[in-house]
């Protein structure tokens, strides 16, 4: 259950073996959107999406920096 609780990242990855086949990657993703989920798509040897994977990948650890300093000074100012 912890798992789940868990941010997450939905990444479909070698979208350059479909051979630039858009519509079916449209339809793999609807897949995940019907569920309120937006997955990135990524080709490790174009290099498409990997920048997009990147800037997400640091939305969530810096979203989580800010929590656990929030989390600190709370504790720092309840030992003052």
């Amino acid at each position: 259950k912890a798992l789940l609780a868990n941010p997450e990242i939905v990444v479909l990855s070698k979208i350059d073996a479909l051979g630039g086949e858009d519509a079916r990657v449209a339809e793999v993703c609807s897949l995940f959107e019907g569920e309120g989920i937006e997955p990135l798509t990524i080709s490790a040897v174009t290099g498409e999406g990997v920048d997009a994977l990147v800037a997400e990948m640091w939305r969530h650890v810096s979203r989580e920096r800010g929590a656990r300093a929030h989390v600190r000074q709370s504790l720092e100012d309840a030992w003052q």
